[in-house]
């Protein structure tokens, strides 16, 4: 059997569920249901890839598990025996990382640390990381992240409209522009309504193939301003092939008091 060939830029394999899961997995959430079918395919592709590699990993060790999984993402489902995780080669690799691909990583690194340390900033605030805000500084001596990709994956994550950098000497530091405006509070509650209704979709059972109408009231106009203003937004983040006003269940969003229901079509 070949050897592995790990570069030191590699992350440990004790982070790989972090990697996968906690960022992979969850930056990709939209791509999951994005309009954009190439997008969504190459997002599904790249999962489902990584999960038949794993498996077979895993299959020495954790056999059943491994197997479990091997026939769910490759779609064969117990459904021929002579199609098993252990009948799969096993996962071999012994090219050297590529240097673009090296850089690729450095990058990604730390772009993370920057996210990594904006979220502590978040947390000493006490601002959700739903509320946007205006800006964030980053001080840093020769920054490696410069392409614009980057720069809106380091917005997305903190929830911020703008990334500011500034040479410095010493470590990676970071300020954020805590100034709250009117339309960054309404699109701190818009996102807080996205939250509650997805969790009225995932406690009826709904998948990301079904459609819903979705039905609110509220005497708040911050609220009444939130369903007028973005509207096409609310039922994109929701999935949502209508919004009525109507009845549903009171809850309290960031102090104002709304009511949502959710029917699927």
């Amino acid at each position: 059997m070949e050897s592995y060939n790990i570069p030191k830029a590699v992350r440990p394999i004790d982070d790989f569920i972090n990697d996968f899961s906690t960022w992979y997995i969850r930056r990709s959430r939209d791509r999951f249901k994005s309009d954009n079918e190439a997008d969504k395919k190459s997002a599904l592709h790249i999962t489902q890839y990584v999960l038949i590699q794993l498996a077979k990993v895993m299959a020495p060790f954790t056999p059943f598990i491994a197997e479990q999984i091997w026939q769910k993402v490759t779609g064969h489902n117990f459904k021929d025996e002579n199609k098993s995780v252990h009948l799969e080669a096993w996962v071999l690799y012994d090219d050297p990382m590529e240097k673009e691909d090296m850089e690729i990583l450095k990058q990604m690194e730390e772009v993370r640390k920057i996210v990594e340390l904006g979220l502590a900033k978040r947390d000493e605030a006490g601002i959700k990381v739903r509320q946007p805000l205006a800006s964030l500084e980053v001080k840093s001596q020769k920054s490696k992240v410069k392409s614009k990709e980057y720069i809106e994956l380091i917005k997305d994550e903190l929830n911020i409209k703008d990334v500011v950098f500034a040479d410095s000497e010493g470590d990676i530091e970071v300020k954020l522009n805590i100034e709250m405006t009117d339309d960054l509070k309404l699109e701190g509650l818009k996102r807080e309504i996205v939250r509650l209704v997805n969790n009225l979709r995932k406690n009826a059972g709904l998948t990301i193939q079904d459609r819903i109408v979705l039905s609110w009231q509220s005497d708040s106009e911050l609220i009444k301003n939130v369903f007028a203003k973005m509207s096409d937004e609310l039922k994109k983040d929701t999935l949502s092939e209508k919004i009525i006003e109507g009845d549903g269940e009171e809850v309290k969003v960031n102090g104002e008091i709304v009511k949502l229901g959710i029917s699927k079509l």
